[in-house]
């Protein structure tokens, strides 16, 4: 079938939802996973400690702030081992993240 061992994916918005069955999906198939919520952090966790495999994460997340955005980059970077991961946006993340500069 599918092989993503040795695979990063960051996912926003992991905690539920479309998110969730992403990261169960994903994770199911060997890829480390590192998943964002706003405020469901028990529903997070529990999910992290339910997947398949080891390596996962979870962090805290407000796509509507700029600074919000490069410090939870930066953590990932840190868990993930560098920042080569392939990234989900399941929470539309795309049209509320606000534009910013990063060197991270």
């Amino acid at each position: 079938m599918y092989d993503f061992n040795g695979k990063r994916i960051f996912i926003t918005g992991g905690s539920r939802g479309i998110g969730r069955a992403i990261a169960q999906g994903f994770a199911t198939y060997g890829a480390e996973i590192v998943i964002t919520y706003k405020s469901k952090e028990k529903l997070a966790k529990e999910l992290i400690d339910s997947l398949p495999g080891q390596n996962h994460s979870c962090l805290e997340l407000d796509v509507t702030n700029s600074e919000d955005i490069k410090e939870t980059i930066s953590k990932s970077i840190s868990i993930l081992s560098g920042y080569n991961p392939f990234t989900i946006g399941s929470r539309n993340c795309r049209r509320s993240i606000p534009r910013f500069n990063s060197t991270v």
